[in-house]
């Protein structure tokens, strides 16, 4: 019924039909929809200088156009998404069988740890020793061996957590019990 829509639709067939990937889909999108140049956004521009009887006539087959071809680029896409999927999917093929896949690293040590560690080399390196002790510790090396007597504060159920059916075990409150085994040895 209008020759310059019939050209659109016919020009929209052709150029679609050379379209091989996603970039130059949306080139042509940019070519029939943009809004300063596209060709339909320029048929619309158009409508001002059709006749007043076929203006209605006109504008349902412009926007019959214009939503068939929505319908082609969606479908277009469409097509494209599934062929770069489908390629995707076979150039990055994962063999579960294959024995030697590699493991990943699994964290780091923790700052805090690592300035442990460069700490005590660097005393290691002056003649001190690093020594680790229970953290579950008799009431003997806790208390009595660094003489602090039964009645101090430091023995009192709000500053030592004492093992319940076992009133001479303590956890290990300061360091100086591990200082006391150190030195029986």
């Amino acid at each position: 019924m209008f020759p310059a829509l019939d050209k659109i639709k016919k020009q929209f067939d052709k150029d679609s039909e050379k379209i091989k990937d996603l970039v130059s889909l949306e080139s042509l999108e940019q070519k029939f929809f943009s809004r300063q140049s596209g060709v339909v956004t320029n048929a619309m521009k158009e409508i001002s200088t059709v006749a007043s009887e076929k203006k209605k006539a006109y504008g349902e087959a412009l926007n019959t156009l214009k939503q068939e071809l929505n319908v082609g680029f969606a479908q277009k896409k469409q097509v494209l998404e599934t062929l770069r999927w489908n390629a995707l999917a076979e150039q990055e093929a994962i063999d579960g069988t294959q024995p030697l896949i590699p493991q990943p690293s699994l964290g780091h040590i923790h700052p805090i740890s690592s300035v442990q560690y460069d700490l005590e080399d660097l005393f290691t390196s002056m003649g001190f020793m690093v020594l680790d002790g229970p953290e579950l510790e008799s009431d003997f090396y806790n208390f009595e061996a660094v003489n602090i007597p039964s009645d101090h504060p430091a023995r009192d159920m709000q500053d030592t957590f004492y093992i319940k059916d076992h009133p001479n075990w303590v956890m290990r409150t300061h360091t100086s019990s591990v200082q006391v085994r150190a030195m029986e040895k």
